[in-house]
């Protein structure tokens, strides 16, 4: 008799093998954010940002973001789970299959004895494709794009930030963000990078001028043994983050051999940034025409590839690409036209999504509804009627799938940390509005415009009282009853502003009437280097105006306005 070869294809480890890699993978990139830049971070803050009021400040935004991020990770694990559990039962379902009801009960996972019900992994990862399958079913129909489309927005104006402050604040490991965005979810690696950009108000400086502090041990409480083994896996670690960054220097050293490292207030021209972000806002305007084609996958990947560009385009241009500038403030600046570009394209696309799904989730004018004379009797929707039947079912398609809500939750949470992080780093309205191309508006509102009217108002009003007092024919003073006895003596305000002398010496001399205004010389300026930014006052009116960009315009005008102001202010 022939020997029966096994079947390798229902072998359970190799999906084991891929979701633990993947559990492993995200795990590590989270681990190497928190241990080498976040910690790094704290410890090298100088002095003066180390005051109680900055300290608490701190600590109190830290742990808003970090709960943002945490509710994000347990929002995604847990459509993970859904989308991964659907996926499979619908495959055994199609196939006539057994389907266990549960992990330990009877006729589960785990069942005891002949009992518990075997999972066909192995078979059901050779017939589905489960990544490519969960992102045809959130672009394959219209209601569903306009989620999945505000991700695509949202990430690639949040990658052109993240290059941006990344590069200013010398944060290393740019990639980790951008890679747990991808694998995780956008609100996760976005939260993370906003906790890195609080605790570094001073630029980092490199791992090998970072002084190495040790921890000292107390007292003999802890054993001899205890403290070799943290020694142990303590040095394990400082190799391991020693392996990376030897890695990453190398590359960049090889980089600098072709082409030189540039100052800090150099800036790339704007065409640099733009001719990537057009062949990405073209491949997002594609991606729902090419649903179920075999350039499906092709289309998809070239916004998710193009979003690591932004992070180290300084690196790869030479010099003759961009311009230095006199000031850093200047140098910040320079980015303004790129977020403006931003959010007019992502402004256009949003809006056309918009349109495309309300007309294809708007019901007909007339409906069948049941009558007792009649079995079908016909009746008029008004047009508001189907625009917001057409509403509801654009908002409600997140219950359509588990990988649907997944994205629909992803892209709340990523506009209300942008919300949240306008309102606490107290954000200029006039930058928000700039950055979301509508300076316009912000100049009819703004500070100035508001006290010129003011001052108007009360220029009026003088001119009001004087010409009631030329009508009148006399002046208040004169129209008062004169009473008995010698008159009062009249103030005169010559008198009052002529000098006299006085009899008591004055300790110091006045100081010069010139109007000159005084500017302080280089060496009493603060420096940004060492000192770090100033701290601002939240503002809930940023916060406010955030949410408004956020309901008409989307996820990337949101974002092109909020990251806008962040880079043109700070």
């Amino acid at each position: 008799m022939a020997p029966i070869e096994p079947d390798t294809s229902n072998c359970n480890l190799r999906p084991l093998l891929l979701l633990s890699g993947y559990l492993f993978t995200a795990t590590a990139l989270t681990t190497l954010i928190i241990r080498n830049v976040l910690y790094r971070a704290h410890r090298s803050l100088p002095p003066s940002q180390t005051t109680r009021h900055r300290q608490s400040n701190r600590r109190k935004h830290v742990q808003i973001f970090a709960s943002l991020s945490v509710l994000s990770l347990a929002i995604t694990s847990y459509y993970l789970y859904s989308s991964l559990s659907l996926s499979y039962r619908v495959w055994a379902h199609e196939r006539g299959e057994a389907l266990p009801c549960g992990l330990w009960r009877r006729g589960g996972v785990f069942g005891s004895g002949d009992e518990g019900v075997a999972l066909e992994l192995g078979r059901w990862m050779n017939d589905t494709t489960l990544v490519w399958d969960n992102w045809e079913i959130i672009v394959e129909r219209s209601r569903r794009f306009w989620w999945s489309q505000q991700i695509f927005l949202g990430t690639t104006v949040w990658s052109v930030f993240v290059g941006i402050e990344g590069r200013r604040r010398n944060i290393p490991y740019l990639w980790a963000y951008m890679a747990l965005g991808e694998m995780v979810a956008a609100a996760f690696g976005q939260n993370l990078f906003f906790l890195t950009i609080l605790m570094t108000p001073v630029p980092l400086a490199d791992s090998d001028d970072a002084p190495h502090q040790t921890t000292r041990t107390r007292g003999n409480a802890r054993s001899g043994a205890i403290v070799k083994a943290g020694n142990a896996v303590k040095d394990s670690t400082i190799t391991t983050e020693h392996a990376i960054h030897n890695s990453w220097r190398k590359l960049f050293s090889l980089l600098d051999r072709y082409i030189p490292s540039k100052p800090a207030t150099w800036t790339p021209h704007s065409a640099v940034y733009i001719l990537p972000l057009i062949i990405n806002y073209v491949a997002i305007f594609l991606v729902p025409f090419a649903s179920n084609t075999p350039s499906f996958s092709t289309v998809v990947l070239i916004p998710h590839l193009l979003l690591y560009l932004p992070l180290y385009i300084d690196r790869l241009i030479p010099h003759s690409f961009g311009s230095t500038h006199n000031t850093p403030h200047d140098a910040r600046r320079a980015y303004k036209p790129i977020f403006k570009f931003i959010s007019i394209i992502s402004f256009l696309l949003h809006l056309k999504q918009t349109l495309v799904a309300l007309l294809d989730n708007e019901p007909g004018s007339h409906y069948h509804r049941h009558s007792s004379l009649f079995s079908h009797q016909e009746d008029h929707r008004s047009k508001i009627e189907r625009t917001s039947t057409a509403i509801g079912r654009v908002l409600g398609c997140l219950g359509d799938h588990p990988a649907v809500a997944s994205v629909g939750w992803d892209v709340m949470l990523c506009g209300f940390s942008l919300v949240i992080w306008a309102a606490v780093r107290g954000l200029d309205t006039n930058g928000i509005l700039e950055g979301a191309s509508l300076s316009r508006v912000g100049k009819a509102f703004s500070h100035d415009a508001r006290n010129a009217v003011s001052q108007k108002l009360v220029d009026a009003k003088g001119k009001a009282k004087e010409l009631v007092n030329d009508l009148v024919g006399e002046s208040p003073t004169t129209l008062t009853k004169r009473g008995r006895g010698r008159p009062r003596k009249e103030t005169n305000t010559a008198v009052l502003s002529s000098p006299r002398k006085s009899t008591r010496s004055t300790k110091a001399e006045p100081e010069s009437d010139s109007d000159d205004v005084y500017t302080p010389d280089r060496s009493s300026r603060v420096d940004e280097q060492t000192q770090g930014e100033e701290d601002a006052e939240e503002d809930v009116e940023a916060g406010v105006l955030s949410w408004g960009l956020l309901s008409l315009g989307g996820l990337g005008v949101a974002g092109a306005g909020v990251l806008g102001a962040e880079v043109g202010s700070h």
